[in-house]
């Protein structure tokens, strides 16, 4: 097994721009402690590789940016939305800028990564998804729909993206490929649903609105029964031991 966040560290250093100034924020702040999105994109491609594609690391980088894209976004809208609870104090001016380098960071990791278009594609697919998950929430609080949609549309679909980068740069089959964009969105929402109850609002990738429990608990199940369906379905080609561990307890 290889070192996937020192992997992740080094390529992180290679495409983020330097720190920020009094006019430019520093972009790094926003990135989680850890690394498990662009983890899972390197874990999905290791497992269906049959050849090691040498920028998995770059890409998953380029999903990490995304990952800290996602934060900061959620963030500002909570900020500027004066029904909801929070104690982020950041300029929303500079916020917008530094999620703005995130996400041409993202592109660049992308482009560095060498692997083919179909890589843009996903995520540019993942963040129009995004950016409609968090405008129904923060900024239409009428047509907005369940935190399950909420949790789908955001950190379920940089799963879905993760995992599905992994499985291009993988040279995935199509088979391989409708299992992995199952297993990438559900365990990208388990492992933040996990998260929640342990983090303050401002630790959280997305603020959730006053959240239905049991709601989540239905969703989460739901998800569970997506992730363990697709591993199934996976394990009749390569061994998926690595991606079963993923899942949460």
């Amino acid at each position: 097994m290889t070192d996937t966040t020192g992997d992740i560290e080094r390529e992180l250093e290679r495409v983020l721009p330097e720190a920020g100034t009094e006019h430019q924020p520093d972009i790094g702040e926003p990135f989680a402690a850890d690394y498990w999105y662009g983890e899972l994109s390197l874990h999905v491609h290791d497992t269906l590789a049959d050849t090691h594609h040498d920028g998995a690391a770059t890409a998953a980088a380029g999903v990490e940016c995304l990952r800290a894209y996602i934060r900061l976004r959620s963030q500002l809208l909570v900020q500027l939305h004066d029904d909801v609870a929070h104690s982020f104090t950041a300029d929303p001016t500079h916020t917008l800028l530094a999620s703005d380098q995130l996400y041409a960071a993202a592109y660049a990791a992308l482009a560095r990564s060498g692997g083919p278009v179909s890589l843009f594609d996903a995520v540019t697919c993942t963040s129009q998804c995004i950016t409609g998950a968090l405008s129904t929430h923060y900024t239409d609080p009428e047509t907005a729909s369940s935190p399950g949609s909420l949790v789908d549309g955001t950190m379920g679909a940089l799963g879905e993206a993760a995992a599905t980068i992994g499985a291009i740069l993988a040279d995935a089959t199509d088979a391989q490929h409708e299992s992995v964009r199952l297993l990438g969105r559900g365990l990208g929402a388990l492992e933040f649903i996990r998260r929640t109850d342990d983090l303050e609002p401002q630790d959280r990738h997305v603020v959730l609105p006053d959240a239905d429990e049991s709601g989540l608990d239905v969703y989460a199940d739901d998800r569970r029964a997506d992730v363990l369906g697709a591993l199934d379905d996976l394990d009749d080609t390569v061994d998926v031991r690595d991606l079963r561990a993923l899942v949460p307890r």
